[in-house]
C-alpha cells in the first residue's frame, strides 16, 4: 500500500474519532464557558492596567507551537499601531489545558490507529490533525465571544489604556489568520467618507474590506443604503436622520446609544444587533430579521416592526413599547430584568 492510499484510509478510519472529539470539546466548553470568559476578562484587564503607551490592537491567540507538547495556552498581547511589527509589545498568558483535556485521549486513538500502518502513516501527521482541530475549535468560539466583547472599551483596565486612533481585538491564530471581534475607531469621520467607502460595496460581490467598518459618533442624514454588506458595522453614538436601509446585511451591527429618527430598515438582516440605550423615533423595521438583537434600555417613540422576525429579541420591561409589535412578535421576544451575565453568550 502506497503512502497516499494509506493516508486516505487512515483519514476514513479516524473520522468517527474526530467527530466524537469535536463533540467532547463542545461539551466541555459549554460547561466551562462562563468561568472561561471571566478568567479571560480578568487577565486582559490586568494586562491593560500595565500598559503605558497608546494601544491599538489586542491579540488573543491559542499558541499552536505548544499543542504538540499537549500544552494549551492562550497568549494575550497588546500592540501599538504597527501591530505585529511592534517591538515593545506586552503579553500575558492563560492556561486552558482543562478545556482541551479530551484531546489527549483523542491523540492516543490517532496514534494507535496510525501504528497499524507500520510507518506508512507517520505520527507527526496525527499531530497535525490534532493541531488543526484545536485551532478550528478556538476560532469557532471566537464568534460566540463577539457579544461578550461588545463593551470592551468600558472594561475595567481597558478604560485606562492610553488612547490611540483605534482599538481592535483580534481572535484566532495570529495576524492575518485572526478575525476581528471588536473594533473602535476614534478618528472623526464624515458621512461623505462613508458614501465613498461603500460605493462599490455590494452583496453580489463579497469583499471582506466592508466587514467591521467603524463609524462611531458620525452623523448621517438623507442617506440611502441598498444591498450593502455592513456586517458588524459600528455606529455607536451616531445620529441617523432620514436614513433608509434596503436589503442590507448588517448582522451584528452596533447601534449602542445611537439616535435614530425617521429611519427605515426594509428587508435587512439585523440579527444579533446591539440597540442598547438607543433612541428610536419614527423608526420602521419592515420585514427585517432582528433575531437575537438587544434593545435593552432603548427608548422608542412610534417604532414599527411590521413583518419582522423577532426570535429571542431582548427588551427591558420598563422601556418596552408595545406599539408596532404584533401578538406573534410579543410571544417571541424576551424581557430583561436581571443584570447582564455571560452565561447565555448574548449579554
Amino acid at each position: 500500500m502506497g503512502r497516499d492510499e494509506a493516508f486516505i484510509k487512515y483519514r476514513d478510519e479516524i473520522r468517527g474519532y474526530l467527530e466524537a472529539g469535536k463533540q467532547e470539546l463542545a461539551g466541555r466548553y459549554a460547561q466551562m464557558r462562563e468561568g472561561f470568559g471571566r478568567q479571560l476578562k480578568e487577565r486582559i484587564e490586568a494586562l491593560c492596567r500595565r500598559i503605558r503607551k497608546p494601544a491599538a490592537y489586542v491579540q488573543i491567540s491559542l499558541l499552536q507551537c505548544l499543542i504538540g507538547q499537549d500544552i494549551y495556552r492562550i497568549m494575550i498581547s497588546v500592540h501599538d499601531e504597527t501591530y505585529f511589527l511592534d517591538s515593545d509589545m506586552n503579553a500575558a498568558f492563560l492556561d486552558v489545558n482543562e478545556l482541551f483535556d479530551s484531546m489527549q485521549s483523542l491523540k492516543r486513538k490517532l496514534y494507535d490507529t496510525a501504528a497499524y500502518y507500520h510507518g506508512t502513516v507517520q505520527l507527526y501527521e496525527a499531530d497535525r490533525i490534532i493541531v488543526k482541530l484545536a485551532m478550528e475549535f478556538f476560532k469557532e468560539i471566537g464568534g460566540e465571544f463577539r457579544p461578550f466583547f461588545r463593551d470592551f472599551d468600558r472594561w475595567d483596565g481597558v478604560v485606562s489604556l492610553p488612547a490611540g486612533p483605534k482599538l481592535v481585538v483580534k481572535w484566532g491564530e495570529h495576524r492575518e489568520y485572526s478575525e476581528t471581534i471588536f473594533l473602535m475607531n476614534r478618528r472623526e469621520k464624515t458621512q461623505e467618507e462613508f458614501i465613498l467607502k461603500n460605493e462599490q460595496n455590494s452583496l453580489e460581490e463579497w469583499d471582506g474590506q466592508y466587514i467591521y467598518q467603524g463609524w462611531d459618533g458620525t452623523n448621517f442624514s438623507d442617506v440611502a443604503c441598498c444591498r450593502k454588506n455592513l456586517m458588524f458595522v459600528n455606529m455607536r453614538g451616531c445620529r441617523l436622520e432620514r436614513v433608509t436601509w434596503e436589503n442590507c446585511l448588517a448582522y451584528g451591527a452596533a447601534f449602542r446609544q445611537a439616535e435614530l429618527e425617521d429611519v427605515v430598515f426594509t428587508g435587512c438582516d439585523l440579527s444579533r444587533c446591539d440597540f442598547r440605550k438607543a433612541r428610536l423615533k419614527h423608526v420602521r423595521f419592515i420585514q427585517c430579521r432582528l433575531d437575537g438583537s438587544d434593545f435593552a434600555g432603548a427608548q422608542m417613540q412610534e417604532a414599527d416592526f411590521a413583518g419582522s422576525t423577532m426570535e429571542d429579541v431582548l427588551f427591558t420591561r420598563e422601556e418596552l413599547s408595545l406599539s408596532g409589535l404584533d401578538a406573534v412578535q410579543l410571544q417571541r421576544l424576551r424581557v430583561e430584568e436581571e443584570p447582564y451575565v455571560f452565561h447565555d453568550g448574548r449579554r
